[in-house]
């Protein structure tokens, strides 16, 4: 099954890196000129292509970032965000510092999976909740030290971007009753309180 990284402007779509024989998830926008995305089935790796908004094209090959990483997210100051191990983790939310150490950033829950930082830096939306299928969208903010549930949908709800404005979260959403027709996208009010669209 083909499963390529594609980039859209509101009005074409292009393909930035095309694999017959891995899934990818998770693209993500770097300031750096890259989007970033996971590979794999399993273990997943962080990848990257380079790509110019501009011309809405690939300007280089895909390359391995890191191995046994997945989950990206980037700040607007090129800040590198993602998951080691298995996209699944339990425990404590914590930095990963240059060094390989660590620094604790609170409790996330049972389970936590998909961590993305706001562009500013100051806050955390994670998936959240007791199993891989009852998965809530969690925002942490991290100078306060406090968790705002902000979904609350049938299914699982896994968080994909931040809004520039830090309004609003892209999310989606599988609601595995609905067979095919179960999944889309949608924005949840950053702060918990708005319209969901």
């Amino acid at each position: 099954q083909r499963t390529p990284v594609e980039a859209w402007d509101g009005e074409r779509t292009v393909v930035l890196a095309d694999f017959d024989d891995l899934y990818t998830a998770a693209p993500t926008w770097s300031p750096t000129g890259h989007v970033l995305f996971a590979r794999g089935f399993g273990q997943l790796d962080l990848w990257a292509v380079p790509f110019d908004p501009q011309r809405m094209e690939a300007t280089d090959d895909p390359f391995l970032v890191m191995a046994d990483a997945s989950a990206p997210s980037v700040s607007d100051n090129g800040t590198l965000a993602f998951v080691r191990g298995s996209t699944g983790m339990s425990g404590d939310l914590v930095w990963v510092l240059p060094d390989g150490t660590t620094e604790p950033i609170g409790d996330g829950g049972a389970l936590v999976m998909g961590p993305i930082v706001s562009p500013d830096g100051s806050r955390l939306a994670y998936a959240g909740g007791s199993s891989p299928t009852d998965l809530d969208v969690w925002v942490r903010d991290l100078e306060r030290g406090i968790n705002t549930r902000i979904s609350s949908l049938a299914g699982f709800v896994f968080p994909v971007a931040w809004s520039p404005d830090l309004r609003e979260i892209a999310v989606m959403n599988f609601d595995p009753a609905k067979g095919l027709d179960g999944q889309r996208t949608l924005f949840l009010a950053a702060d918990g309180t708005g319209e969901t669209r």
